[in-house]
Parts: C-alpha cells; sequence; structure tokens
C-alpha cells in the first residue's frame, strides 16, 4: 500500500472517530481510538487524552486524583491546550478540558443561540457555563442544544420565581443532572415548581446557593475528626424530596466534579433519596485553620514591589514540589475600608498554574501586593499511595514596607500526632508525612533566605513557636533551631 493511500485512510479513520464523540461523548472507545491514532504520529494530544481518561476514571472510583497525572495535565494543557482547543477559542469566553476534549465552555446565553451549532460540531461539549445578556431565555429553553447537556450553570443572571417555573417546564432539561441557579432571585414559589417538576426529576445536583430560598442541605457541623456530622437546610422545607433536597450519603464527597454526573441516570422508578459515592481507600479531613508558618524575607532594595514579588512566588512555587499542587489563586492589591485587600484577578481553579501563569499576570496587575493560593495538599498513607487533599492548605505571598513574607496556613490534621483535641491518635498519617511539611518550610526558608516562625492558637504552640501537641514534637526544632 502506499504511503499517500495509508495515510488518506488514517485520516478517514480519524474523522469516523471524531464524528463519534461528538455523536456519543459518553463513550471512552472512540476517545481511546484516537489517543491510538494520535500516538502513532507521534502526536501530543494522545497523552492529554490518556491522561484525563485516567483521571475520570479516578474520579468516578474514589473521588481522588493522582497527583502525578494532575501536574502532568497542567504541563500539557500549558504546553498544547490552545491547539487542542481548535476553533472552540473563538467561539467561547472560557473552556475546560474533560476526558481530553473541550468538555465544558463559557460564553453570554445570546452568543450560545448564534455559534451552538457550529460550536458543538466542534467540541463534545456537555458542560455550559452561560452568562449575561440574557435577552433569549425562552429561546434557550427551547434549544435542542440544551437537550445534549449533563450540566448547566445559570447563576448570577437575576432569575424570578416565573423564570424558575419555566426551567420546571423546559423539556429540553431533561438530560440535566448537574444544574446551578446560584445567586438569582428565586424564592418559595420558585423552588417548589423546581421540586415538583418531572422534567428535573433526573437532577442530582442543584445549586440555589444566594437565593431568599435555598433549602439544600449543606454541612453544619464535623467531629473532631473533621469528619461532618451535622447538616442544615438555610430554608426550611416540607415539600417534595428529589434527590437534590436529600441528605448526600457521602457527604464529604459530594458534590463531585460536573463531568462525573454524565453517568448518574435517574434510578428507575424515580429519582434517588440519596447520593452513594465509593469512598477512597484514605479519605483526609478538612478541619479548621488551626497553625501556620511565616518565612519573612527582606528582598533587595533595589528591586521593585512587583519584580520581589514576582521573585518571592516562583520560589515559593518551586518549594512547593513535593508537598502539594497550586490548584487555584488570586491577585490583590491596596484597597481601603472593609476591603483593605482588593482583588485584582482570580485565576480559577482547573487551569495551568505555573511560574509563567504567575509572572504574566502580576505584569498584568502591576498595582499587586500580595498573591493567593489554594493548595491541594499531597498525603501519603501507609501502602505507599499518594492522595491529595483538595484545598488542604492555602499560601500568600505579600510584599509589605520593604519585606516579603509567605504565610502558610495549614487546613488538616494530617500531619499531627492527635487529632484537634488529642482525642485520636494520629500516628501514622503524620510519620509519614510531617516530613514533607518539614521539607516544605525550609526549601522555602533556604531559597529566601529568610526566618520562619510557627504560629496558632492559645496553648497550641510554645513560646518557642513549637507545636508540641499538634505538629510532630522536634521535627520543626531540629530543621531550624528557633522555628
Amino acid at each position: 500500500m502506499g504511503g499517500g493511500e495509508h495515510g488518506a485512510r488514517a485520516d478517514d479513520d480519524e474523522r469516523a472517530l471524531w464524528e463519534t464523540v461528538l455523536a456519543d461523548p459518553d463513550d471512552p472507545a472512540p476517545r481511546i481510538g484516537l489517543a491510538l491514532l494520535w500516538r502513532r504520529r507521534g502526536d501530543p494530544r494522545a497523552e492529554l487524552v490518556r491522561i484525563e481518561l485516567a483521571l475520570a476514571a479516578q474520579d468516578e472510583a474514589t473521588g481522588q486524583r493522582d497527583p502525578v497525572l494532575m501536574r502532568r495535565r497542567r504541563a500539557l494543557l500549558d504546553r498544547i491546550g490552545h491547539r487542542a482547543a481548535g476553533p472552540v477559542v473563538e467561539l467561547v469566553d472560557g473552556y475546560d478540558f474533560h476526558r481530553g476534549f473541550v468538555g465544558e465552555v463559557r460564553l453570554p446565553v445570546d452568543r450560545f443561540l448564534e455559534v451552538a451549532d457550529r460550536l458543538l460540531r466542534t467540541a463534545p461539549v456537555q458542560h455550559l457555563d452561560l452568562t449575561a445578556p440574557h435577552t433569549r431565555l425562552a429561546e434557550l429553553l427551547r434549544s435542542p442544544h440544551v437537550g445534549r447537556m449533563v450540566s448547566l450553570s445559570l447563576a448570577g443572571l437575576g432569575l424570578d420565581d416565573e423564570a424558575a417555573a419555566d426551567l420546571a417546564r423546559a423539556e429540553q432539561l431533561r438530560s440535566l443532572r448537574w444544574l446551578s441557579l446560584a445567586h438569582n432571585r428565586i424564592g418559595r414559589p420558585g423552588v417548589d415548581a423546581l421540586a415538583e417538576s418531572p422534567v428535573l426529576a433526573g437532577l442530582s445536583v442543584l445549586d440555589l446557593t444566594g437565593n431568599p430560598c435555598d433549602p439544600v442541605p449543606r454541612p453544619s457541623g464535623r467531629d473532631l475528626d473533621g469528619r461532618i456530622s451535622a447538616m442544615e437546610r438555610p430554608t426550611p422545607w416540607d415539600g417534595p424530596v428529589p434527590a437534590w433536597l436529600a441528605h448526600p450519603a457521602q457527604p464529604e464527597q459530594w458534590p463531585l466534579g460536573r463531568d462525573t454526573y454524565r453517568r448518574h441516570a435517574p434510578a428507575a422508578g424515580g429519582p434517588r433519596s440519596t447520593i452513594t459515592v465509593a469512598p477512597p481507600e484514605a479519605t483526609w479531613r478538612v478541619q479548621r485553620c488551626w497553625a501556620s508558618w511565616t518565612v519573612a524575607s527582606r528582598p533587595d532594595p533595589a528591586l521593585s514591589p512587583q519584580q520581589a514579588l514576582a521573585i518571592a512566588a516562583t520560589r515559593m512555587l518551586t518549594a512547593l514540589t513535593g508537598f502539594a499542587v497550586p490548584a487555584a489563586f488570586d491577585c490583590r492589591g491596596p484597597g481601603s475600608g472593609a476591603e483593605p485587600d482588593r482583588l485584582l484577578h482570580r485565576h480559577p481553579r482547573g487551569t495551568p498554574i505555573d511560574e509563567r501563569t504567575v509572572l504574566a499576570l502580576l505584569r498584568r496587575c502591576p498595582r499587586a501586593a500580595q498573591l493567593r493560593l489554594d493548595l491541594d495538599v499531597e498525603l501519603e498513607s501507609a501502602g505507599g499511595a499518594v492522595d491529595v487533599l483538595v484545598d488542604g492548605a492555602q499560601v500568600r505571598v505579600q510584599y509589605r514596607d520593604g519585606a516579603v513574607g509567605h504565610r502558610l496556613d495549614l487546613h488538616c490534621d494530617a500531619h499531627s500526632w492527635h487529632t484537634w483535641d488529642g482525642r485520636r491518635h494520629n500516628t501514622g498519617p503524620a510519620t509519614l508525612n510531617a516530613p514533607r511539611l518539614a521539607s516544605f518550610l525550609a526549601r522555602l526558608t533556604i531559597a529566601t533566605g529568610g526566618t520562619c516562625t510557627a504560629k496558632g492558637p492559645p496553648g497550641i504552640v510554645d513560646e518557642n513557636g513549637v507545636v508540641p501537641r499538634g505538629l510532630l514534637t522536634g521535627w520543626v526544632v531540629r530543621s531550624r533551631p528557633r522555628w
């Protein structure tokens, strides 16, 4: 067979597989087929598909993601994400990848109606974030393109009870498993219509945060181990209880990521009364922030505040390796009054965060004085597996009065001998994970040439800055005597 004929057949195979992906976004087989074809060609998109399919499988099985794969995903998206998104970039305001292809997009309602046909021939989109302007909401609810969606966000559009009733009657929304109506103007009549709607019976998640009526249950208390011990409803409820109004069976792991719900079809005979998720082998609990460390240093006075902040941020990102992965960050500048730190920019979860991203943002925000990074903390279990605790810590990098400070706030008990009040021994996890934290602090201190001090609630930190009954006694002192 000649090379030209072989190439033509390969192109035909690629087109056929791509059409199958668009026609049936839930089927992994054509995605795997494309990845194999691209791999033979040396196309880096093959690795992106393979990694994202593996991460999706982990999400569905345990709710946890391999941090090594997450870092590789971020690196690939940073390098080839724009190319892999293709023509989608020109049609939308924002996008995200699911299972190797663009699966989630953000754009105004009115523009979606104009470009929907082209958009859905360009990418297997199943998740929509629609924004203002929205002068054609009624037309949207009749659109067959919405009927292909698994999740839909109509947050912050000023929707009222009448709009909620229209949603409850919209036949095109039967496919939805996840719906956000957060920060609208929906009251009890609108929520009644949503709860009684047979169209929305398949919903697993409905977000009503910030509405006058919000009866969706949420955590209200945690026990001493950080496990959710009580649930509450912001607004009392005595009507029908569809799945999104039921107390979830695993509240610590609910709700899942939007793409996970594509497989959550409603049970036969009606909606599920609970949402059950298979728990991971080891689940680390987020508690309140009970200990923090500050590494303070004085940069070269010849540097501008922005240069000093940029250097400090890159050193911190380098030091994070082996301890945590940056998941989201914001950039803040001087404010006034009740808002001393004014938000300049928010870099959302799911988008790449690396040295280049941070430096580019600082160049766009010349008044920036502080960066705040939410961290997914890497935690080791006894079997050697590494889990990721989402938002397990936060680190702030701040320039003030000629000095730079790195402040780490820890939100979990995996590095300590005991839980919050010492009622449960935690020796095993602490023995494995305290060195990770100690190494990060040591790397950061060496990189900045600064001084590290520990802080915490009264009775937790002694006069030497050592946490006697929280973090492992002694390892901080051994790393740097006056910590």
